[in-house]
């Protein structure tokens, strides 16, 4: 199992929204921060499984865009 919850999101943060919950608790497992390009929090472990491969690509994806758009001319 890739979860094991002893603490978890009790209410949302100004901008929050939730993007995924446990299946088998209903505990917040994933909240994106609305009106960034990529603010992300995870309750899981996603170093624990090929299926989050994705996720990790868009975050090193998303660190290299703000490297290009941060290099001086």
């Amino acid at each position: 199992m890739n979860s094991s919850h002893h603490q978890a999101i009790d209410k949302l943060g100004a901008g929050l929204e939730v993007e995924s919950w446990c299946a088998t608790d209903d505990i917040i497992e994933q909240v994106r921060l609305r009106d960034y390009p990529f603010a992300l929090g995870v309750q899981y472990h996603p170093e624990r499984g090929q299926i989050y491969d994705e996720l990790f690509d868009d975050f090193i994806s998303q660190m290299r865009d703000v490297k290009s758009l941060n290099r001086e001319p």
